[in-house]
């Protein structure tokens, strides 16, 4: 990776015309049709957090997609499915994936990967009814034009740096807050897979280290790190 050999300013953005092996969590692949999408990474310097306040970045971030978003389709359209994929009405549409180097006892660097599905049409049989674009979900209002991809990266750096300021200045709970006001499946029941087995249960919120809390009966809260708990009937 570039920023393991060579120096690289905080804020320098790559971006992928297209990207073929994409990573998502819990070792799924991205899957991106090519010149269609937005691919890019971000070099992050956040020494200001402690590493164990990472998920206080991935909250900053997916904020921000959120309100890049927003400038082409209803906010309250979408929705960050824990912890950190940009969902529309239950369909995917985008992921954010951080790489933390952590040095000592200091966070040294996060390269921040992000995809969002931009202006592609057509998925996969296992990503149909699953997964949508800002495309698609835009031909539902005739009178808005569908940006491209350079247009969309120029409204999303915007946002990340208006997060990761408004995070370096102090405003984590707030940021916290506004997130899990956008939090998929929040106070609904629903279905989840855990070591599985098949349970119904709660999302009561997420804990300051990012664990989904889940309440699977009156009374009692259960916590879950990434790979400990699939949603089931959703995008994954």
């Amino acid at each position: 990776m570039l920023a393991k050999s060579t120096p690289v300013p905080e804020g320098t953005v790559i971006m992928a015309v297209h990207q073929s092996a994409g990573k998502g969590q819990q070792g799924a692949t991205w899957q991106s049709e090519p010149g269609k999408n937005l691919t890019f990474s971000l070099l992050l310097k956040p020494h200001f957090l402690q590493p164990i306040q990472q998920f206080d970045l991935t909250v900053a971030v997916s904020l921000a997609i959120v309100e890049a978003l927003a400038h082409y389709i209803p906010e309250e359209d979408l929705q960050i499915k824990w912890p950190n994929d940009i969902s529309l009405k239950g369909k995917k549409m985008g992921g954010v994936l951080i790489e933390n180097t952590v040095q000592g006892m200091g966070w040294k660097h996060a390269v921040v990967g992000i995809g969002l599905n931009v202006q592609q049409s057509k998925f996969s049989e296992v990503l149909q009814g699953r997964a949508t674009s800002l495309w698609l979900e835009m031909q539902k209002y005739p009178s808005r034009v569908c940006p491209g991809i350079e247009e969309l990266l120029h409204h999303l750096c915007l946002h990340l740096e208006n997060q990761y300021v408004s995070l370096h200045a102090g405003w984590a709970m707030e940021q916290r807050q506004a997130y899990l006001s956008k939090l998929f499946q929040l106070n609904e029941n629903c279905w989840y897979e855990v070591q599985g087995q098949k349970r119904q249960g709660r999302i009561l919120g997420v804990s300051e280290h990012g664990r989904l809390m889940v309440d699977f009966s009156a009374g009692t809260t259960e916590d879950f790190g990434v790979r400990e708990i699939r949603f089931l009937n959703s995008a994954d």
